[in-house]
């Protein structure tokens, strides 16, 4: 799977979907600013003004690839809480976090954009994309303030507890290397064994214990 698929695999042109794969490529490895329209446009095999034939400016191609991510990624995480509504909280959480795991390991150079990119975006488009990714955000406040009502979780501030899980797969953008021996599943699965476990323990009683 490339790393615009979440994107072009939409009912687009076959043109248009070579251009957002080659603009993903790109703006993943050199970045959004430091990437030409003429760049895109010689590895595709067209004229720099060709382009605007499918997308007026490069923005519009850096919005299509995070809109259509982003929103993939929310759909699917509604859909894993919706099919498995009877579970435990720290079963949904484990659901959860598998699939951002897999996220990032099958589509790495796309997570990067959306962590990096999107600054890049006009005003009205960055407020569309931060709408996007509080709204799934906050199916993980959520849920971990569910699993703290129902004692599955230690106590904690709900958002501080979503933001810092989720932190520690994002930041893995900036330092995993898909050859340095381990995918981004087996490092998932190391965080599983060790922080999950660690959220899910009974911490009340030690703080208690040390006052």
């Amino acid at each position: 799977m490339t790393m615009s698929d979440v994107a072009v695999n939409a009912d687009r042109r076959p043109r248009e979907k070579q251009i957002l794969e080659v603009a993903g490529q790109f703006f993943a490895q050199k970045g959004f600013e430091e990437t030409s329209l003429r760049e895109i446009a010689e590895v595709v095999g067209m004229q720099k003004p060709s382009l605007y034939h499918y997308f007026a400016c490069k923005e519009d191609i850096l919005w299509t690839l995070l809109e259509a991510g982003l929103t993939e990624q929310l759909k699917n995480a509604e859909s894993i809480l919706a099919s498995s509504a009877g579970s435990s909280p720290r079963a949904l959480l484990r659901k959860l976090l598998d699939a951002h795991a897999n996220n990032v390991d099958e589509r790495l150079d796309h997570v990067r954009i959306f962590l990096r990119s999107y600054q890049a975006l006009g005003p009205e488009r960055t407020s569309k994309y931060v709408d996007i990714r509080n709204q799934y955000v906050q199916l993980f406040i959520d849920l971990v303030a569910k699993g703290q009502r129902t004692r599955d979780f230690a106590e904690g501030d709900p958002k501080i507890v979503a933001y810092g899980l989720l932190g520690m797969y994002n930041w893995m953008t900036e330092w995993y290397r898909v050859d340095a021996g381990y995918t981004a599943r087996d490092i998932h699965r190391i965080w599983m064994d060790t922080v999950l476990h660690g959220f899910t323990a009974d911490i009340s009683s030690e703080r208690r214990g040390s006052a």
